[in-house]
């Protein structure tokens, strides 16, 4: 388990997240959901989203696995730069 998953987990006390609330977290810059799942489906944003039902109407999810991946990545990597 990363790093990163384990302080998600701390954080939120549950494994995933409504889209609503990954965005205000995460993607302040981006208000509207239709705005999100667009970058997402470009490929702009590497995030899978999830309805926990079959019904339309159910929120979309993000697990903390898929948030923490996706957080792990846009870090910058340290470890290969020289001292």
């Amino acid at each position: 388990m990363s790093n990163t998953l384990q302080r998600l987990r701390d954080q939120y006390q549950r494994d995933c997240l409504p889209l609503s609330e990954v965005m205000r977290d995460y993607f302040p810059h981006i208000t509207s959901e239709r705005h999100f799942l667009t970058e997402v489906r470009q490929g702009r944003i590497a995030l899978r989203t999830v309805r926990l039902h079959e019904s339309r109407k159910a929120p979309l999810m993000v697990y903390l696995h898929d948030l923490a991946e996706l957080l792990d990545q846009a870090k910058p990597d340290t470890t290969d730069q020289a001292a």
